[in-house]
């Protein structure tokens, strides 16, 4: 009796530790097994609370650019990269951080200077950020081939006391008006008199063919608004290419060229706006701009204090060399250079 009892015990005893080393052995694997999904999400929920947050990433970034000596600029959320280093640095440099090794870092161009810095947590944005490079205060004007550069005043209200400034100035300016505003008429042929050019601000959402005809002195359009997922460019710009008119894009750099493309399967000249004149650093911007592409286009409001920050630019950059012209006259020079750098498969 004692011996079967003890025989007994030591079978309990035996089969409690081959399921206990079971467990400890197998446990690891079985448990993904009978509990699908679950140890994911608790682990991903444990990352992103801790090393996903964009604070945490703002705060590297941050740090690094300490490091470099970097300077805060006009707008809040750029960044603004000192002397000597570039965008692809910063995206090297970030990636190298530990603490960000579970963050998917990029630093691409979204125009000719501008690029864009954006942290993902796979298909989720965590934070974006404009990347501003170095840009030299006066740059380096070629002698040789200077880069033309056109002005418009862009008048949304009516004010004829500007307006009068701005046809008595002896340059070669345009004005922007809005085509179905009241005083357009009036205002275009105040400056078709003056002989300054004539740019209507056109609508993508209004027929374009109608925006045209109100305004027939104008020379070409300037696009401000991003055009409805819906339009088909090619379509809505006919009118542009029957009338001989440019288009000069004003729309943040998008990294879409559809709309350059189908101005080029219209036959209609496009450019790209360099800045809207505005202080805070945007002569700087306007002046490498034009330097970078061979051509700039720089637009200013028409109120007073706009006026005479144009007025000023214009003395300043006639005096460092660069050669000014109508808009029209520039958009006819360069209007197809922008086509011929997005290369033969995008035009495909």
């Amino acid at each position: 009796m004692d011996g079967r009892h003890t025989f007994t015990l030591g079978l309990w005893i035996a089969s409690v530790g081959c399921l206990a080393l079971l467990l400890v052995r197998g446990g690891p694997w079985l448990w993904p097994r009978l509990f699908p999904g679950l140890d994911d999400t608790m682990n991903s929920s444990e990352v992103v609370n801790t090393t996903m947050e964009p604070e945490m990433i703002a705060e590297e970034l941050h740090r690094e650019l300490a490091r470099w000596g970097s300077q805060a600029g006009p707008e809040v959320d750029a960044i603004y990269l000192p002397r000597g280093k570039t965008p692809a640095e910063l995206q090297s440099r970030l990636r190298a951080i530990p603490r960000l090794a579970g963050v998917d870092i990029y630093v691409t161009q979204v125009d000719d200077l501008l690029h864009r810095f954006r942290a993902f947590d796979g298909p989720r944005l965590l934070l974006s950020r404009d990347v501003r490079p170095w840009l030299p205060e006066r740059p380096v004007v070629s002698p040789v081939d200077p880069p033309e550069i056109a002005f418009i005043s862009r008048f949304l209200e009516n004010d004829a006391e500007q307006l009068d400034r701005i046809c008595g100035w002896k340059a070669p300016l345009a004005v922007a008006l809005p085509p179905f505003a009241a005083h357009t008429v009036k205002a275009a042929r105040r400056a078709s008199r003056a002989s300054k050019g004539v740019v209507l601000l056109v609508d993508p959402r209004d027929d374009l063919k109608e925006q045209l005809d109100a305004v027939p002195d104008a020379s070409g359009v300037l696009l401000e608004q991003e055009l409805p997922e819906t339009l088909d460019p090619g379509p809505w710009l006919d009118p542009l290419g029957r009338a001989g008119l440019f288009l000069l894009d004003g729309r943040v750099e998008d990294g879409n060229q559809s709309l350059a493309v189908a101005a080029s399967d219209r036959g209609v000249a496009y450019v790209k706006m360099a800045t809207n004149l505005n202080g805070a650093g945007s002569e700087i911007l306007a002046r490498n701009l034009t330097v970078r592409r061979g051509y700039g286009f720089v637009v200013a409001d028409g109120n007073e204090a706009s006026t005479s920050l144009l007025r000023a630019f214009i003395e300043e950059v006639r005096e460092e060399g660069y050669p000014m012209a109508f808009p029209s006259e520039v958009a006819r020079m360069h209007g197809g250079d922008r086509v011929k750098a997005l290369g033969e498969d995008v035009l495909r």
